[in-house]
């Protein structure tokens, strides 16, 4: 396998993020839920999700409450470095959770959460909560791609970043904490059937319609 290191030149985006992105938030899950799998607000995108790190599960936590475990993921949030508006309500993000007999709880000592999809796209952007530094790893094609976005004074803040096309084609993706933290608002789009795939599709669909003509014409 292919190792590919990408040193990540994101741009900050506002909390809306693409306007034709699949988006896969959180928001549909209880507090302390167990994720195991999710799918798109719009339903193009379908994933199973794996964690390690912790008690090596990905938990949803709830982010309007208050006096939880882990007040830095308490909302609303302010932006990291002021380009995204402060005061957002992310609802539910996704954590590593640190225990198993407590509620939602993020593990300080960070860990990685796995998405494998059902089909390939293209990861479009990401929101970031409570943390210093993401690694993100992709499986595209066999080829494995990595980048990695420092970002200083997070606790307690969020960003929603951009990616562009750095992750296209992609089967499994991972996110890596080096500390506590949680990922929400994940956006994707289908990656597209390549032109010499597509191709023969095309013409044998217009050689379908030229046979319906042909009938046709004979009666």
């Amino acid at each position: 396998m292919a190792l590919k290191p990408l040193l990540l030149s994101l741009m900050v985006v506002g909390a809306g993020g693409a306007a034709s992105a699949s988006t896969i938030d959180f928001n549909s899950f209880a507090h302390s839920d167990n994720v195991t799998s999710v799918m798109s607000s719009d339903g193009l995108v379908s994933a199973n999700v794996t964690a390690s790190g912790g008690i090596n599960q990905a938990w949803a936590f709830n982010t309007n409450l208050t006096t939880t475990r882990d007040n830095d993921l308490e909302g609303p949030f302010d932006s990291f470095n002021g380009t995204s508006p402060d005061g957002y309500d992310a609802g539910n993000v996704l954590i590593i959770q640190e225990n198993l007999n407590t509620s939602a709880d993020d593990n300080a000592g960070g860990g990685s959460i796995t998405f494998q999809f059902a089909e390939a796209v293209t990861l479009l952007g990401f929101g970031l909560f409570d943390d210093a530094v993401v690694t993100i790893t992709s499986v595209s094609g066999g080829t494995t791609f990595t980048g990695s976005l420092p970002v200083p004074a997070a606790d307690g803040k969020y960003d929603n970043f951009d990616v562009g096309s750095l992750f296209e084609n992609v089967t499994d993706l991972t996110f890596t904490l080096d500390g506590s933290g949680a990922i929400d608002d994940l956006r994707f789009a289908l990656t597209p059937i390549p032109v010499p795939a597509a191709l023969p599709m095309l013409l044998a669909g217009i050689g379908g319609l030229g046979l319906v003509a042909r009938r046709r014409a004979r009666r």
